[in-house]
């Protein structure tokens, strides 16, 4: 989200620009998750040599048909390679083989959603379009007194079903990563 928006938008092509942008949402509404999607398209295609076997859907081809900046996405692709290396020499790496964690198609946008909400804390508790001071006093009490440093907090859940089975879903989805959280329900959050 550091880089300029991947997206073009030529001026007689906007419907189809846009067309474009919500195919690769895959029905998120999300930003982040369409820059996520068109980039693991992009890497695959370069992890494989796709791009290189095929006259017709080159690098720049295939930029031009999904209205895919290409200078954006070869700066995009750079910044996860540097982070990579920066994390492997900080000894965190990606786990390979039997060990590591498969979520199902379902639970993935979930697991990905809350990390986000996470990485952007405490921004989520900015006011005003100004982007005003964070109001401490509000982000404890709309995350009901927990420490907002170490809590997510997830709301507008149906009211006419019972909080608890969603309680259990969400510790079951990520008790991988963290096996000891609390998982509480209150009404709608």
């Amino acid at each position: 989200m550091s880089l300029k928006n991947m997206f073009s938008c030529p001026f007689l092509q906007r419907m189809n620009a846009y067309i474009s942008k919500l195919t690769w949402a895959d029905g998120s509404c999300s930003d982040m998750f369409c820059f996520l999607n068109a980039y693991k398209v992009y890497e695959e295609a370069h992890r494989t040599g796709r791009f290189k076997r095929s006259v017709n859907l080159g690098e720049r081809n295939w930029a031009n048909c999904f209205f895919i900046q290409l200078n954006t996405m070869k700066d995009l692709k750079s910044l996860v390679d540097e982070l990579k290396t920066r994390l492997k020499n900080l000894g965190i790496e990606e786990i390979l083989g039997h060990d590591r964690v498969h979520w199902a198609e379902e639970e993935l946008p979930l697991v990905l959603k809350v990390v986000i909400a996470g990485a952007y804390y405490p921004n989520y508790f900015v006011r005003g379009a100004s982007g005003g001071q964070i109001d401490e006093q509000e982000a404890v009490k709309q995350v009901m007194g927990r420490d907002p440093y170490s809590t997510v907090y997830l709301s507008n859940f149906p009211m006419n079903q019972p909080g608890e089975l969603y309680a259990q879903s969400i510790k079951r989805v990520l008790n991988v990563c963290a096996p000891k959280m609390q998982v509480f329900f209150d009404g709608s959050r």
